[in-house]
């Protein structure tokens, strides 16, 4: 219970969410063409709990585990005049843990070792259902301050004021606006493609090397991290559009300019994954050389960590752009 600071990862996590790690942040923003942003589904309140209430300088006075699991940790300011109490009993499962179980009962808390006793405290509530709710005050009796407290719920009771939920508009939620296309112009050299999460390598807005006037989508890491990987080697992979699409058509323009390969893929239902053969979908691959064979392209399908060859043939090795096109009509390719 010596905890002194907590690390959220991210503040606000924008990415697709069918990429992996999915839901970590303090809230959470998917739709960058349509401004729409959530903050009941991300973890800001369970926060708001501790930092809306104490402030730099305060110190942990006690924390203990509770019976019914969970744990409460008691804070005060520098001179005893203020105090504050979170107690949680939350069973979330996080990205590196199984989660917890909990059950509901009552805390009783002395409240002694302050400089004055307050009459009562504010008590707020956060859990899956309900965000930082004011439940009105709890009295102190006789030094003791009594709350009943429910499974995976999260609560604060302080004598401190001006809490609130902060309350602004926020665009309706839409779509991915389909038809789309990116011919870059439009971006600044250096920055990310428009829509575009990179899940490996990284691919920014650059000057087309042979033609000055052109913008283009490039890839630059050019080698694995090795020794510093923390997860297995990754194919350079960015990702736009929406997993749940039906039928559609995918198209670009690709110039190797010395890699071994390009692809494109559509219905991706796991496009994170470091194996591209464990992304179930369809992928249309250029390959400049793979060591027995020069310049040909491939069409496959990935199910179940299996990759099977649908179609392939040769390409004309000599032209700098390659256009790939995947049409995906019901089952046909």
């Amino acid at each position: 219970m010596n905890m002194t600071s907590t690390i959220s990862w991210s503040l606000i996590w924008s990415v697709y969410p069918y990429m992996p790690y999915p839901n970590n942040g303090l809230m959470y923003a998917f739709e960058p063409w349509s401004g729409h942003f959530d903050y009941d589904g991300g973890a800001i309140w369970t926060g708001a709990h501790t930092m809306q209430f104490t402030e730099v300088g305060w110190t942990i006075l006690r924390g203990e585990m509770l019976s019914g699991g969970g744990s409460y940790v008691v804070y005060t300011c520098p001179k005893r005049k203020e105090i504050t109490i979170v107690v949680e009993k939350l069973e979330g499962n996080c990205l590196r843990c199984a989660g917890a179980k909990t059950t509901a009962e009552q805390v009783d808390l002395s409240l002694g070792g302050f400089a004055e006793l307050p009459a009562s405290l504010a008590l707020w509530m956060t859990n899956q259902t309900h965000q930082f709710v004011h439940l009105g005050d709890v009295p102190v009796v006789k030094g003791v301050v009594s709350v009943q407290v429910a499974r995976d719920s999260i609560y604060t009771l302080s004598t401190t004021t001006g809490q609130q939920k902060a309350s602004v508009a926020n665009p309706p939620s839409q779509p991915f606006p389909f038809p789309y296309a990116d011919n870059f112009e439009d971006s600044s050299v250096g920055a990310v493609g428009r829509f575009f999460a990179d899940d490996g390598g990284s691919f920014t807005v650059d000057v087309d090397p042979k033609n000055k006037s052109n913008k283009v989508l490039k890839q630059w890491v050019k080698t694995q991290p090795g020794v510093n990987a923390w997860l297995p080697d990754m194919e350079p992979v960015t990702i736009t559009g929406n997993a749940q699409v039906g039928d559609h058509t995918l198209s670009v323009k690709v110039s190797l300019q010395g890699h071994q390969y390009a692809g494109l893929c559509g219905r991706l239902v796991t496009p994170g994954l470091n194996d591209r053969r464990a992304r179930d979908g369809y992928c249309l691959y250029l390959w400049s050389s793979d060591g027995s064979r020069e310049w040909y392209w491939q069409m496959f399908a990935a199910l179940n960590q299996t990759w099977k060859v649908l179609d392939e043939g040769d390409v004309d090795g000599t032209l700098d752009w390659h256009a790939l096109e995947l049409e995906m009509t019901g089952n046909q390719l």
